[in-house]
């Protein structure tokens, strides 16, 4: 909880218990008027009761009801101004709880703009970051360039990259993951370095972003892609000539690596289960899976999900 919503808390706290003591103002002086108006009613009906002399004992009980009737007179006095100081701390509290408010209602417009304002900043250093890899790798025209045409097979998806946004979430969830697993604690800092494998990875945007990020403390980074052409293209334009490689996912052993990546490469709903079953069952005990779009991680029970939030999951020993 932030300063200002313990503040307007604690005003709110402060303006009912001051209405808690106007009401017990308010019930001890009634209770006093009703005392004062049942001795006002006792002391008339003696005189009235009465056309000659009193005697002594009706003088002795007027005499009682009189010093009753000062007394209390003066207690419904003193409970009167206690009602008048009540009334002026509530209002006083009542004010500075308003003013709270307005303090408050202020800091959250001004928190919504400043949380679009980051929102328009994100979103433009992610239109930023895509397009200088865009303007690297502008892509080929088969029809212009023949020789460079590469034909995809049917059952794979065109290269479409994660989202940024979506992508470094994972690495930061991954993050998170291996500071606390055992199976990659050191003596010194949070975690081991990982060796990192995109699958299907065009011509390396993800690897670049990932590297670029620090999020994850990587040794190696590496990916893979069926189409020669988009490796080469990142290999000669984006600088990831020892990190690129041509390879079918089909036939990989995911063995030598620690974080295995997988956007979904597959169309094919057939080939795409043989792809999460071949990574499966080569990859080495204790490796991480990240997979948006996995067909059906929950066929293969040594893979544990990190939670049911994210899309990663470990394989156990």
């Amino acid at each position: 909880m932030d300063k200002a919503t313990q503040a307007t808390l604690a005003a709110a706290i402060r303006l009912h218990d001051s209405a808690k003591a106007i009401e017990l103002a308010i019930a001890e002086m009634n209770a006093t008027q009703a005392k004062h108006d049942a001795n006002i009613k006792r002391i008339l009906g003696l005189v009235k009761a009465q056309s000659s002399a009193f005697s002594a004992s009706e003088r002795a009980a007027l005499s009682s009801l009189s010093g009753r009737h000062t007394v209390q007179q003066r207690t419904l006095e003193k409970q009167r101004q206690k009602l008048i100081r009540a009334r002026e701390a509530f209002e006083q509290k009542n004010n500075a709880f308003s003013e709270i408010v307005d303090t408050y209602l202020n800091r959250l417009v001004m928190m919504d703009t400043t949380a679009r304002d980051h929102q328009k900043l994100e979103t433009a250093a992610y239109r930023v970051i895509e397009r200088m890899i865009l303007d690297a790798w502008p892509g080929r025209n088969p029809e212009r360039d023949t020789e460079d045409y590469f034909e995809k097979p049917e059952s794979s998806h065109s290269y479409i990259a994660l989202d940024i946004p979506r992508f470094l979430k994972l690495l930061i969830q991954l993050d998170s993951a291996l500071s606390l697993d055992p199976d990659y604690a050191v003596a010194a800092g949070r975690y081991r370095p990982v060796s990192f494998l995109e699958v299907g990875c065009g011509q390396g945007r993800n690897i670049i972003i990932a590297r670029n990020s620090k999020l994850l403390l990587v040794e190696k980074f590496a990916g893979f892609d069926l189409n020669p052409i988009m490796v080469e293209g990142g290999r000669q334009n984006l600088g990831l000539a020892e990190n690129l490689f041509v390879a079918d996912a089909l036939d990989f052993d995911y063995g030598t690596f620690d974080v295995v990546f997988s956007y979904r490469p597959i169309s094919d709903a057939n080939l795409q289960v043989q792809l999460e079953e071949r990574m499966v069952r080569t990859m080495k005990p204790g490796a991480y899976l990240m997979a948006p779009y996995a067909y059906d991680l929950t066929l293969y029970p040594e893979l544990s999900r990190l939670d049911p939030e994210t899309e990663i999951w470990k394989k156990e020993k």
